[in-house]
């Protein structure tokens, strides 16, 4: 790289003015440049980030030419390490900066294209993943330099692929069991019959009968870590709960049973729209007995299926 460089110093009790001109060979050699950015959901979009930058320089040489170079020299050659130092932190602002004019002209497309595809281990899912003009004046600036995004992309094809492993999913139901954010109280349902003990009473008798017409609670806890499984079909998930049941009279809770619940789950996720939809299948759903307060009984184990959207 050249460039040409001059000065000119003048002062009032000068009788004199200073000027010298010429030119300079640049060379850099080396130069790394490291950028980590991290996405985050600022009103409904995707920004980027600056999570850390660095440069660095391996070698850097500024050769002067013309006038009295060889005085100029020797002030180059002695700030050379603090010359690439600046040369360095200049590179890592600019790239900063670069990041944040992004966020404010342009946003990330984040609409679903094409399903999720299930592999072993793993979940992938597709996003358009080009950059949008967030406002008119960046849109009525952009459509001067940028094809429209139909000549860019005539189909749903994909920019941006997301991977999702087991381990992924596994650490995240292991995150919220070890937080203890696996833990529910249920006083409320869609069809309020399900939270009367009259619908109970063909799965546990006894609670009907000594608690009859009872509104109640369910205090539901998961007892150890789900355990999580993607294969080419599906998802599936198992679950043991502990289900302590409730009558709420007048005035208390009263703890009536508790009982264990094993849940085997399957899902099959699909695109609807710009958002992750699908189906839940419940494939196994056996109960068995902990404690109870109503005398020991006993109610039907069972498995069944069923579908829901």
């Amino acid at each position: 790289m050249s460039l040409m460089w001059e000065y000119s110093y003048r002062s009032w009790w000068l009788p004199f003015s200073f000027s010298d001109q010429g030119n300079a060979s640049i060379q850099v050699e080396g130069m790394e440049v490291g950028l980590t950015l991290g996405l985050k959901t600022v009103e409904g979009s995707l920004t980027l980030s600056v999570l850390d930058s660095g440069c660095f320089v391996n070698y850097l040489s500024i050769e002067l030419n013309g006038g009295a170079s060889w005085l100029y020299q020797g002030l180059i050659d002695a700030f050379e390490g603090r010359i690439e130092s600046a040369v360095e932190d200049a590179v890592s602002g600019k790239l900063s900066d670069a990041i944040v004019t992004l966020n404010s002209s342009a946003a990330l497309n984040v609409t679903f294209v094409n399903g999720p595809q299930l592999k072993e281990s793993s979940v992938h899912i597709e996003i358009n993943g080009l950059f949008n003009p967030n406002n008119e004046t960046a849109l009525s600036n952009s459509h001067k330099v940028l094809p429209a995004s139909s000549e860019i992309c005539n189909e749903a094809n994909k920019m941006v692929g997301i991977s999702l492993q087991e381990t992924v999913l596994e650490s995240a139901t292991s995150a919220y069991f070890v937080e203890n954010k696996m833990q529910w109280i249920v006083q409320q349902m869609p069809d309020p019959k399900y939270l009367n003990t009259k619908w109970w009473r063909f799965i546990i008798p006894r609670l009907y009968k000594s608690y009859p017409n009872h509104n109640m609670s369910l205090d539901v806890s998961v007892t150890s870590l789900p355990k999580v499984q993607v294969t080419n079909q599906q998802i599936t998930a198992n679950a043991p709960l502990d289900v302590v049941i409730n009558a709420l009279d007048e005035k208390e809770v009263i703890a009536v049973a508790s009982i264990s619940v094993d849940l085997g789950i399957s899902s099959s996720p699909k695109i609807s729209a710009n958002a992750i939809t699908g189906s839940l299948q419940l494939n196994d759903f056996d109960l068995s007995l902990n404690w109870s307060n109503i005398g020991i009984y006993t109610f039907l184990c069972f498995r069944h299926w069923h579908q829901q959207h």
